[in-house]
């Protein structure tokens, strides 16, 4: 079903702040380029007299601000607010970008949010048919929603073209190194010390590793401060560079654009907008067969490996730099067809009238 069948211009309400990187701008822009309404924002969902006929949630953990919801029970009081929308008339999507929450600070309360919309939730939004069995695993509310799989969506709405040789002057790095990106924030999950055990294990010439995002592991100060001593170590050997620090949304394109094979080092996970990144930059990833991983890239350049081994990944490192050094062709034309913002909504935009039809 086409958007053009929608009866009427849809108002949306996307309760996330649109700074959560460049997904939220880009679905925002696919709602409103679909003749949609849409307004955004936590304080929104909680304070706005809007009246949307879709509540869209992204992380519900994000949902909760101590500083918004100043109560105990925060679950009791989303779960409020979506019923009252739900009076009203709205359905409610819940994009499942994780299957737990992301951050471990008051995670019994986090829990208690995720399953308090997996229950009211009308609709479930997937980037990959593995995730559906894993959501359903983990929360039996989910079990009798509507589960609709659309594309994670490109990020060519940050994208710029910076040459090779540009980007690793701009960040001061050597130009005949052969570079491996690890990008993103950094969460216990993600395998730091798993990523630079597999890079020291991988034998190329001329390697480097660089990492680059906010560090948000639980430190004290002796932690942090051998952290900082691994930083400048790296450094000092000069085949790793650790740039933990928050990376501007201006700076992304001179990052991917150093890089020339991106490697993830996940040990567990559902979704990753870093493939999406390197897909819409045109950069080949190596990456853990886990979640939807293989599914997102679809289209793209990749190897993957077996989760958490050191040398599955080290095997899928020398595969993809073999077919790298026989001539790849970047063509990604067609993972950009394929993951298209248009598709996004338009299947979500069907499953909604399709829920005011039968329902």
């Amino acid at each position: 079903m086409s958007t053009e069948a929608v009866d009427k211009k849809m108002k949306i309400l996307i309760p996330s702040d649109e700074v959560i990187n460049g997904y939220i701008h880009s679905l925002i822009k696919a709602y409103r380029d679909a003749d949609c309404e849409v307004v955004a924002g936590r304080i929104n969902f909680y304070l706005s007299n809007y009246k949307p006929d879709i509540v869209h949630i992204h992380w519900p953990e994000y949902l909760y601000d101590e500083y918004i919801v100043p109560f105990d029970k925060s679950g009791d009081v989303i779960a409020e607010r979506i019923h009252n929308y739900k009076e009203q008339g709205a359905k409610v999507v819940l994009t499942a970008h994780n299957i737990q929450p992301h951050d471990e600070k008051k995670k019994k309360n986090r829990r208690r949010i995720y399953e308090t919309i997996m229950e009211s939730c009308d609709i479930i939004v997937h980037h990959g048919q593995a995730s559906i069995d894993l959501i359903k695993k983990e929360y039996p509310q989910a079990s009798g929603k509507r589960h609709i799989i659309c594309p994670h969506g490109h990020y060519l709405i940050h994208y710029r073209e910076v040459s090779n040789k540009e980007a690793r002057d701009y960040l001061k790095l050597p130009q005949n190194a052969f570079i491996i990106l690890n990008f993103g924030n950094f969460q216990p999950y993600k395998g730091l010390e798993l990523l630079r055990k597999i890079f020291r294990k991988w034998n190329h010439k001329d390697k480097l590793l660089l990492v680059a995002g906010s560090y948000e592991y639980k430190e004290n100060l002796l932690l942090k401060l051998f952290r900082k001593v691994k930083e400048l170590f790296g450094r000092f050997l000069g085949s790793e560079r650790l740039n933990f620090k928050k990376i501007k949304t201006k700076d992304m394109s001179y990052y991917f654009a150093a890089a020339d094979i991106l490697l993830l080092s996940h040990e567990s996970g559902l979704n990753s907008g870093v493939l999406a990144m390197a897909a819409t930059y045109k950069k080949p990833v190596v990456f853990p067969d886990i979640g939807n991983f293989s599914e997102q890239m679809i289209g793209w350049i990749g190897e993957s490996y077996r989760c958490s081994n050191v040398e599955s990944a080290v095997t899928a490192l020398d595969a993809l730099a073999g077919k790298m050094e026989k001539g790849l062709k970047f063509d990604n034309s067609k993972w950009l067809t394929n993951n298209s913002w248009e598709i996004h909504v338009s299947r979500i935009l069907s499953a909604i009238s399709e829920c005011s039809v039968y329902k």
